[in-house]
C-alpha cells in the first residue's frame, strides 16, 4: 500500500492549526476540491503552491515530505490560528511568516559560530 506522505503531511498541519481545506483553497484561489485532491494526491501540486502552503504552515518546504510523522506534530516556533479571515489577509499572513522564517534562520546562523 503507498503511502500518501506529502498530503498526509499538509493535511496533519492544516488540521493541527486549525485550518479548513477552504482555507487553503482561498490561500491559492483554487477551489476546495482542488486542496482535496491535492491531500489525496490525486493531482500533483504546483511548486508555487507548495511553498504556499509551507509558508503558511509555518514549516520548511522539506518538513512537508518528511516520513517520520513526529517531525511533522512537533511545536513550531510560531504558527497562527485564524477565525474567518479574509482571503486577502492570507497574503499578508503569509508575507510576515516568511520575514518571521527568515529571522529565525538568520538568527540561528548567527549563534552556530558562538
Amino acid at each position: 500500500m503507498k503511502v500518501n506522505i506529502l498530503g498526509r503531511n499538509i493535511s496533519i498541519l492544516r488540521k493541527k492549526l486549525g485550518f479548513s481545506q477552504d482555507d487553503i483553497a482561498k490561500l491559492l484561489y483554487v477551489d476546495r476540491s482542488t486542496v482535496s485532491k491535492y491531500e489525496s494526491e490525486a493531482r500533483n501540486i504546483p511548486i508555487e503552491h507548495l511553498e504556499k502552503i509551507a509558508n503558511f504552515l509555518g514549516v520548511e518546504l522539506y518538513i512537508l515530505f518528511e516520513e517520520n510523522e513526529k517531525m511533522i506534530t512537533e511545536e513550531r516556533p510560531f504558527a497562527f490560528r485564524k477565525k474567518d479571515m479574509h482571503p486577502d489577509d492570507f497574503n499578508i499572513l503569509l508575507d510576515f511568516q516568511k520575514i518571521v522564517s527568515n529571522y529565525i534562520k538568520m538568527n540561528r546562523l548567527v549563534n552556530s559560530g558562538n
